[in-house]
């Protein structure tokens, strides 16, 4: 099997803290099915606004949770991802205060927007573990949980590098937990290296499941393409992942779905949009949320236009719920349905 890689995100961040909540309306009935997502925009004065909000299935009924805004533009601490505990009014988040240069903080939110705890100064893709006690996240070069009141640290998976002084290795992305299984994680695999004139490469990234009971890896995937964003059904048995290729023009990405052994492999989208991010499935496993975006100036578009949709998975039908336009500058993570 051929060799995998994964590269590693480095936030170029610039510290100093300013976290506020920003409560707009009522927090939603707790019976009711709500979207977790970042929201991204720029203020009139060009400042990055960074917020973490919930909405209902349809797009509407938007609660603001927490929201950052820098008091110029060096100051960056944004939001990168947010989950929601297990039967637990909490989320882990990365980003906020604290968040460097080269490090994202983890951090416990109430639902209030108010910090409780700090896990750790350096960690990303935070994921809840079944019995909500743990988080388990990604680092460089490895895999990691933290016990959630205790803040003791386990390293599940390090990745062993390439020789020494060839700045090459294997990296990794958590991609969630497989139900049912709590040692299988889903992971993202990119093999990093810097060639001859010094300038750091990838090759494509593969998407593979990882027990780390016993360190045995599956790939799902093993091709020349960049497997990207991936999301595991409810139930544990189907993966929806995003795609990236060459057509209709370069570096598209498209949305795939196969089963949680890699097989049954089928195309969702088909590149009317660009690219495709952050699919999510439903409590019940029959719909996907994502967000797309479209920065080509395509017949129908103004340009960098942001969308999120939902994709009915056995029909394929889809159906915008957001739609911003290239001035609001506006861009919807989509990050947890429940």
């Amino acid at each position: 099997m051929k060799a995998i890689r994964l590269a590693v995100s480095i936030f170029l961040l610039m510290a100093l803290p300013f976290c506020g909540k920003n409560p707009v309306e009522p927090p939603a009935d707790n019976d009711e099915e709500r979207i977790l997502f970042i929201r991204s925009s720029e203020s009139i004065s060009s400042l990055s606004i960074s917020e973490i909000c919930t909405m209902s299935p349809d797009g509407s009924d938007i609660h603001v949770i927490a929201r950052y805004s820098p008091g110029n533009n060096l100051i960056r601490e944004p939001y990168f991802a947010a989950k929601g505990a297990p039967n637990q009014d909490i989320l882990v988040v990365e980003g906020g205060p604290g968040t460097t240069m080269e490090y994202a903080s983890l951090w416990l939110m109430d639902m209030d927007g108010n910090l409780l705890t700090r896990l750790t100064l350096n960690g990303h893709d935070p994921y809840w573990t079944e019995d909500g006690e743990h988080v388990i996240f990604s680092r460089t070069w490895g895999i990691f949980r933290i016990h959630t009141t205790t803040l003791k640290e386990d390293t599940l998976h390090f990745a062993a590098t390439g020789a020494p002084g060839t700045n090459a290795g294997y990296l990794y992305w958590l991609h969630g937990i497989i139900p049912g299984l709590e040692t299988h994680l889903l992971l993202r695999e990119m093999y990093i290296y810097t060639d001859s004139l010094g300038v750091l490469r990838h090759e494509d990234a593969e998407i593979i499941t990882y027990d780390y009971s016993t360190s045995e890896k599956i790939y799902l995937t093993d091709n020349d393409y960049e497997e990207g964003w991936v999301s595991i059904s409810p139930d544990g048995q189907q993966i929806a992942y995003t795609r990236k290729t060459s057509v209709p023009y370069p570096s598209t990405d498209n949305l795939y779905m196969m089963t949680i052994l890699g097989e049954n492999n089928q195309q969702l989208t088909t590149g009317t949009l660009r690219s495709y991010h952050r699919p999510v499935w439903s409590p019940d496993g029959t719909k996907l949320m994502f967000t797309a975006e479209n920065p080509y100036n395509e017949p129908f578009s103004r340009g960098n236009e942001n969308f999120v949709i939902v994709m009915d998975v056995s029909t394929g039908m889809m159906n915008t719920i957001i739609h911003n336009s290239q001035e609001s500058n506006q861009f919807h993570d989509i990050q947890d349905w429940k």
